[in-house]
């Protein structure tokens, strides 16, 4: 069964999320991710979650071309984090209706991340929204392991992993690790992110590895990450997020960057 398919917003990071949703229903896409979170936490929210004429003008496109919100990008658990003052955002997601936000780690002490995890779900619950946990060597949850012993640990239903396979294979782990997660808790894996890359990280550290996560990826097919093994891994049709800012179209026009990674990405799917 061919899994859905949303395109994220970092492939195209200048387009507006109306933009966004017209770019991805030309390429084929089911759906797209939005940027509600600023990368800061004490920066405002991105427009779309306080200009009301925008909002509407997104679920006006979304509704008039059937797609859908993937996920709403995102919130930094960590000291300092106050959520009420996401709770704009995440109103404003499911306005859209939004199925995920996506969540990034910033506690060191991971019982306090997991704390303010379940905190989250409980105020994303009304919402229909879950909270959904990417690990990532920016971050204090950096391996699938972790990811998960921290879900675990909020016990709460609504919280999630999120497998991107470059951040796999930056962690040094593989689509075997994701496969044993899966088979003792495949209720912790709704969807994934989809991108391509060179099997060796690029030397240089974690700048490096920053660069190539935000600007620097492959299309699906485009590389050398077993993402078929990724696939065969996860719970069947596991609906896909495309997050694949491709240096080499950076020149291009934003739907047309979505265009050529949708098409690669269905190219490789039908291989």
């Amino acid at each position: 069964m061919t899994p859905s398919l949303a395109v994220a917003c970092l492939t195209a990071l200048e387009l507006s999320p109306p933009e966004l949703v017209d770019a991805a229903a030309a390429a084929g896409f089911d759906g797209i991710s939005i940027r509600m979170f600023p990368p800061r936490s004490d920066d405002p929210l991105m427009p779309v979650a306080t200009d009301a004429a925008l909002l509407a003008e997104t679920a006006r496109r979304l509704d008039d071309w059937g797609c859908g919100v993937i996920d709403v990008e995102a919130i930094r658990l960590a000291p300092g984090f106050e959520l009420d003052a996401a709770m704009p955002g995440l109103e404003a997601a499911a306005a859209l209706g939004a199925r995920h936000v996506l969540v990034t780690a910033g506690y060191e002490q991971l019982a306090a991340l997991a704390e303010a995890l379940h905190a989250l779900c409980e105020r994303c619950a009304p919402l229909s929204i879950r909270p959904v946990l990417e690990f990532m060597v920016f971050s204090t949850v950096q391996t699938v392991e972790q990811a998960v012993a921290v879900v675990t640990e909020a016990a709460h239903p609504l919280a999630g992993v999120l497998v991107d396979p470059l951040h796999l294979r930056n962690a040094g782990d593989t689509p075997a690790s994701v496969a044993a997660a899966v088979a003792r808790q495949p209720e912790l894996f709704p969807y994934a992110q989809l991108c391509d890359a060179p099997l060796a990280a690029p030397a240089g550290g974690a700048r490096e590895l920053f660069v190539e996560a935000t600007g620097d990826r492959l299309a699906p097919g485009d590389g050398e990450l077993p993402l078929r093994e990724l696939l065969d891994a996860l719970p069947s049709a596991t609906p896909l997020s495309v997050e694949a800012p491709v240096a080499a179209l950076a020149g291009l026009p934003g739907a047309e960057r979505v265009a050529a990674v949708g098409q690669a990405t269905r190219a490789w799917l039908n291989r």
